[in-house]
C-alpha cells in the first residue's frame, strides 16, 4: 500500500486529480442546475435558518485531502432507512405478482432506493454568503433485504473538489418527483495555503477499517455507504473514535505544508506519537518514524513495554511533524477512546 500511496501523491500533486476529466465534468454541470421549487426552499433555509424536513437527514462530519491546488472533500451523512425509501423495485414487485402462487420463485437480495441530492455551495464574504457552486447527483443505492431494518440509520458518504475558503453549504436530498424536500445547512472551512507555511499541518484524521486499490479512478460526486473512493482508493472509514483492548488503530492523513527535495516528489518527513492520558501524564512514546511521502498510512500499535494493553479511558495522541527539508516543525493531537 505505502507503494501504491507514493502513485497516488504523483497523480493528485503533478497531473493532478484528474484535473482535464473534472473540469470536463463541472463545465457540463454548469448546465445542470437546482430545480426553481427546490432552490426555493435552500434559499429560504439560508435567510431564515428554517429547513424544510421533509427528508430527515444529518452531516455528522468532513474529511478533506488534496487534489492538486484545491481540496477533495468527503461530507459524511446518516439518515434513517425509512427516510430514503428503500423498497422492491416497482418494475420487480409487478412482476413477481404475475406468478403463480404455486411457483417457486427466488426471493430479492436487495432493496433499492433512488432520489436527487442537490449542492450549493456559498463563501462567506464579511457578511453575506455569495453563490458559490451548485451540484445535481442523481443517486441510485441498495441495502441488503435480509435484516432490513427501516428504523436503523446508516451512513453514506458523498465527495466533491473545492478550492480554499470559508464555506455555508447547502444540502437537499429529495424524491425524484420533488415533491419531498430534506435541507441542511452545513458550515466549514478549507484552509488557504498560507496557513502551512513554516507550520506543517496535517488533514482531518480517518481512522480506516479498510483500504483498497481501484482499477479505475472515480470522477466526484457519487454518494456511497460506508466508503469513499479517492481517486483510485476505496477507503472505508471509521466512523468514530473508540477501540477495544487490543484493536490496532489504523491511521490515514496527509500532511500540507511540507517542503518537496529538489526532485519535486520526494520529501523527508519524520513523525512521532505520544499517546497521553486526560491529567497529561505520559503513557505510550513511540520511537520517530520517517517517510519520504506525505500521505501517512500505518497501524498505531496501542501497546505499553512488556506488551501490556493500554487501560480502558480517554487517551490524547499528540504528533510531533519534523519536515526536515523546509526546517519547520509543528505538533497537533486526536483524541481515541479505550474501551
Amino acid at each position: 500500500m505505502r507503494e501504491f500511496l507514493k502513485i497516488l501523491l504523483v497523480v493528485i500533486t503533478v497531473l493532478g486529480l484528474d484535473s482535464d476529466i473534472v473540469s470536463a465534468k463541472e463545465k457540463k454541470q454548469e448546465k445542470i442546475y437546482i430545480p426553481p421549487q427546490v432552490k426555493k426552499v435552500m434559499a429560504e433555509g439560508i435567510e431564515s435558518g428554517q429547513l424544510q424536513k421533509d427528508i430527515k437527514f444529518e452531516i455528522q462530519k468532513y474529511y478533506f485531502l488534496p487534489a492538486q491546488q484545491q481540496y477533495f472533500i468527503i461530507f459524511v451523512f446518516t439518515a434513517r432507512n425509512a427516510e430514503l425509501g428503500y423498497s422492491l423495485p416497482a418494475a420487480e414487485t409487478a412482476d413477481r405478482r404475475k406468478k403463480a402462487k404455486n411457483e417457486q420463485i427466488e426471493e430479492p437480495k436487495t432493496l433499492k432506493t433512488e432520489f436527487n441530492l442537490f449542492f450549493w455551495f456559498f463563501q462567506k464574504q464579511d457578511a453575506q454568503p455569495v453563490p458559490f457552486k451548485e451540484q445535481y447527483v442523481p443517486t441510485r443505492l441498495e441495502l441488503p433485504r435480509e435484516g432490513y431494518d427501516p428504523e436503523q440509520y446508516s451512513t453514506y458518504t458523498v465527495c466533491t473538489i473545492l478550492p480554499a475558503g470559508n464555506y455555508l453549504f447547502s444540502m437537499a436530498i429529495t424524491s425524484l418527483d420533488l415533491k419531498k424536500i430534506g435541507v441542511v445547512n452545513f458550515d466549514f472551512t478549507l484552509p488557504a495555503p498560507s496557513e502551512f507555511e513554516g507550520k506543517p499541518q496535517i488533514s482531518p484524521l480517518i481512522f480506516v477499517e479498510n483500504l483498497e486499490e481501484l482499477e479505475q479512478a472515480e470522477i466526484p460526486p457519487v454518494v456511497h455507504q460506508n466508503y469513499f473512493n479517492y481517486t483510485s482508493l476505496k477507503v472505508t472509514p471509521r466512523m468514530h473514535n473508540r477501540f477495544k483492548t487490543k484493536e490496532v488503530p489504523d491511521l490515514l492523513y496527509f500532511i500540507f505544508g511540507c517542503k518537496a527535495k529538489e526532485d519535486q516528489r520526494s520529501f523527508d518527513i519524520e513523525v512521532q506519537y505520544t499517546v497521553k492520558k486526560e491529567d497529561g501524564t505520559v503513557v505510550l512514546e513511540f520511537a520517530p518514524l520517517n517517510f519520504n511521502i506525505p500521505f501517512i498510512s500505518h497501524k498505531l500499535p496501542l501497546e505499553k513495554e512488556g506488551g501490556a494493553n493500554l487501560e480502558s479511558g480517554k487517551y490524547v495522541v499528540e504528533i510531533l511533524i519534523k519536515d526536515k527539508v523546509g526546517g519547520s516543525e509543528n505538533k497537533q493531537s486526536f483524541e481515541l477512546i479505550v474501551e
